[in-house]
């Protein structure tokens, strides 16, 4: 996948560099690093998937 197609499916990381203002910067931050992760194929994001479909 691309950079631009994982942004997709993200609800707070659009790509900034920093959190916008009024943005939920915990969420922001998880995302930009599931990007990031994804982007350099570590297995740290499928784990939390994992870990967050299990519920």
């Amino acid at each position: 996948m691309t950079r631009e197609e994982l942004i997709l499916d993200c609800r707070y990381y659009n790509g900034e560099d920093e959190p916008p203002i009024g943005t939920d910067e915990l969420m922001w931050g998880y995302e930009e690093a599931w990007v990031r992760m994804v982007l350099e194929n570590s297995p740290t994001p499928q784990k939390c998937i994992d870990y967050y479909t299990r519920g």
